[in-house]
């Protein structure tokens, strides 16, 4: 018996240690040595490679621009003075930056509240890596709720040997004898199907966390000196676009702040200076990726050729090679390829098309509300955009009697791309409720 319950002991706290698979790795800081952290962006990576492709494909433009050498920091092993650099990464002002200037696109924290809490249950926030979500929570929370039962179990069986012990020295042998013994059964079976599911298959003793491939809109960053040559603007912190909106939010009459920030966050993580090529996103649902695939021409003129036409939808190799151009936004489209439809600014504003050729007005590719014409300059202007977007929304709810998950899929447009962005919409809004931002 002594051995059995030594055995029990040990399984009961060193089994949950074993049942979670999951990862926690450095902090990436992309860090300007010319500015310090006045522009980071942090990652997650798994290793100093990743950390410095994560920190190249997000800065690329703004590297040849502005920020001069920008340096992958990993680890205390990857640069000297890492410990200084985290300092300044760390101060107020570098964590004002972090929070108001994204520099990826990034899902915001999300965990779960339960109606009954769980002893010593944390959830831990989702992780945005490499294009997948990383959800860990169905691990965690079977790992506690297994632990306080079996703490539960092995009180309860404590207790019955207990009484079968008094039962025993009280005359009735028999009575507690099989109390002590279905007792001592029951805590080795709940301790025995681990160690026979271990000796079978360890893999079977974890839970290996979700990864969810999240859908993202293709976005192509413009030159901050051309947005503001464009739009008399600059690109403001994201705090400063949180008051615009919120305010803009009060005078159209949303329900609450949270609908407007969702769309912002999930359409361009804050940024005004963006643009969505739409034939670009590798999904058969999204009506210019099927006609891009089935022209097999680019906005140069080059061509491609595929086997499978319904693998080449989803296929992210096919590309368009148009890219937007300032100086053709005066009297062209700035660049970009008239045949399919495009999403600007901050709350990605989609020019659609119409027989195969995007929508004018005033002579130039744009969009009409309430007889006001909205060319791409016009899009890219943040109160314009904000203001639009709410107008949307407000529609949108409405006209879904007040269903916010219909309201988010139908601003984006219909079919599975449009129930799967607005899903992403819905599970950003929830978030910035629980956090008390609405």
């Amino acid at each position: 018996m002594k051995k059995i319950a030594a055995l029990s002991l040990l399984l009961l706290f060193s089994w949950p240690l074993t049942l979670l698979a999951a990862e926690e790795g450095d902090r990436c800081f992309c860090y300007n040595t010319d500015d310090g952290c006045d522009r980071p962006g942090i990652f997650d990576p798994t290793t100093l490679e990743q950390c410095r492709i994560d920190c190249d494909q997000t800065y690329e433009d703004a590297m040849e621009e502005d920020l001069g050498v920008v340096r992958a920091i990993f680890a205390e092993t990857a640069d000297p003075n890492y410990s200084d650099i985290l300092d300044d990464c760390l101060d107020a002002s570098a964590i004002a930056a972090v929070t108001t200037t994204p520099a990826a696109e990034k899902v915001e924290p999300i965990v779960p509240y339960l109606a009954v809490d769980i002893p010593n249950l944390v959830f831990t926030p989702i992780l945005d890596k490499s294009g997948y979500i990383t959800v860990n929570w169905i691990g965690e929370y079977v790992v506690a709720l297994y632990q306080w039962l079996l703490s539960t179990a092995v009180i309860v069986a404590t207790v019955m040997i207990m009484v079968g012990g008094v039962q025993y020295m009280t005359g009735d042998v028999e009575k507690g004898k099989g109390r002590i013994r279905s007792a001592i059964i029951g805590l080795v079976l709940l301790f025995g199907s681990y160690v026979i599911l271990y000796t079978v298959n360890p893999k079977l003793t974890l839970f290996e966390p979700l990864q969810i491939e999240y859908v993202a809109r293709k976005l192509e960053t413009i030159k901050e000196d051309d947005y503001t040559a464009l739009t008399g603007n600059y690109v403001a912190s994201k705090s400063e676009y949180a008051v615009m909106a919120d305010r803009i939010s009060d005078e159209v009459g949303l329900e609450d702040h949270c609908m407007l920030r969702a769309t912002i966050q999930t359409e361009s993580s804050w940024r005004p200076h963006v643009v969505g090529h739409d034939e670009n996103v590798a999904k058969k649902g999204v009506g210019s990726r099927r006609r891009f695939i089935e022209s097999k021409t680019r906005y140069s003129g080059s061509t491609f050729n595929y086997g499978d036409v319904e693998a080449a939808y989803t296929n992210s190799g096919y590309k368009n090679d148009d890219g937007f151009d300032v100086n053709d936004c005066a009297t062209g489209s700035c660049g970009l390829d008239t045949r399919f439809s495009h999403g600007i600014g901050l709350t990605q504003m989609t020019i659609l098309t119409k027989d195969g050729k995007m929508q004018e007005c005033n002579g130039k590719p744009g969009r009409v509300k309430l007889g006001t014409c909205y060319n791409i300059a016009d899009l890219f202007d943040a109160e314009t955009s904000l203001r639009l977007a709410a107008e949307l929304l407000k529609d949108r709810y409405d006209d879904n009697n007040g269903d916010k998950l219909a309201m988010f899929t139908a601003y984006v447009g219909s079919g599975e791309w449009a129930e799967e962005a607005g899903e992403s919409k819905m599970g950003i809004y929830n978030a910035c409720i629980t956090a008390g931002d609405g």
